[in-house]
């Protein structure tokens, strides 16, 4: 719960804003056996963030959430990953917030509505849904390095993935959720280890996306 007072030196405008924000986290994830990373690979995690804006101009709220889901397949070191995001605000102006969807520039990068393979903003507006699933697993165990040089490549893991999301406007489109773009493609990511307290993931991968008049097009990041 808060308010804050701006003003614009270019118009002389003050706007004072007011409002609050809830969160709910939970976590539920736990370290599986032969797990390819350090925060677990079985479980569920999720989070909900509802915000409410009653002083000021926009008088409106949002919800945020995001759910991501992890489960080990019947062989070693293989998972499949499910996540989710959904946001809503009940805004009358379009310019006073909206979501974005789309893809992104790095494979390190951490968007939220996350649509591979197009360009950021292919589907936006007040209400938006992406999900994602993936299935990992490990290609090459080596875990050595160089005589006693304090450095050593841990392992390579493949990662494939199909995303799909909608918006209230979809490209062009006011409909709607009459539309769900969809994307493919493989990353892969290698684990280097320096100093043995320095992780360093180098990664490389091809990002798809199907909707060609949406502006789905491949290509490799980094």
């Amino acid at each position: 719960l808060g308010f804050t007072n701006s003003t614009s030196r270019f118009f002389g405008e003050k706007e004072s804003t007011g409002g609050f924000e809830l969160g709910w986290i939970f976590d539920r994830m736990r370290v599986y056996d032969d797990s390819i990373d350090s925060t677990g690979e079985s479980g569920i995690r999720g989070r909900a963030e509802l915000t409410g804006y009653f002083v000021g101009r926009e008088r409106f709220s949002s919800l945020d959430s995001r759910l991501d889901i992890r489960i080990p397949s019947p062989f070693r070191r293989h998972f499949f990953r499910l996540g989710a995001n959904y946001g809503a605000t009940n805004n009358e102006n379009l310019s006073a917030k909206y979501y974005l969807g789309g893809g992104e520039d790095t494979i390190a990068d951490q968007t939220d509505f996350l649509l591979r393979g197009y360009p950021q903003g292919t589907v936006y507006g007040r209400r938006i849904l992406t999900s994602n699933f993936e299935y990992v697993f490990t290609v090459l165990d080596v875990f050595r390095g160089f005589g006693t040089f304090p450095a050593y490549f841990d392992a390579s893991r493949i990662k494939l993935f199909f995303d799909v999301g909608s918006a209230e406007y979809v490209g062009p489109d006011e409909r709607g959720f009459h539309r769900f773009p969809n994307a493919v493609g493989a990353h892969v990511l290698s684990d280097f280890n320096f100093l043995y307290r320095v992780p360093v993931t180098i990664a490389v991968g091809f990002d798809y996306g199907l909707a060609k008049d949406l502006g789905g097009e491949g290509r490799v990041v980094f």
